[in-house]
């Protein structure tokens, strides 16, 4: 169980992926502002923050999402 994390829609491109349970206050080099898609696996849900550090605006997702355009 885990998330990955697309650079491009319909989980394309270059992307990283979480096991569940792991917390990270930054995304990997050279996908910051990157992500566009997100596939989760097993009962995973991801919280999302616009900055670094797990700061500003967050989002949660409780199931994939194709197209991050689409959630706002």
């Amino acid at each position: 169980a885990g998330a990955c994390f697309y650079e491009d829609i319909n989980y394309g491109g270059r992307y990283f992926c979480a096991p569940l349970g792991e917390e990270s206050g930054r995304v990997p080099r050279g996908t910051n502002d990157e992500i566009s898609s997100i596939r989760l696996f097993g009962f995973a849900e991801v919280v999302v923050f616009r900055a670094d550090d797990m700061r500003g605006d967050s989002r949660r997702f409780t199931s994939s999402i194709r197209d991050l355009r689409d959630a706002g």
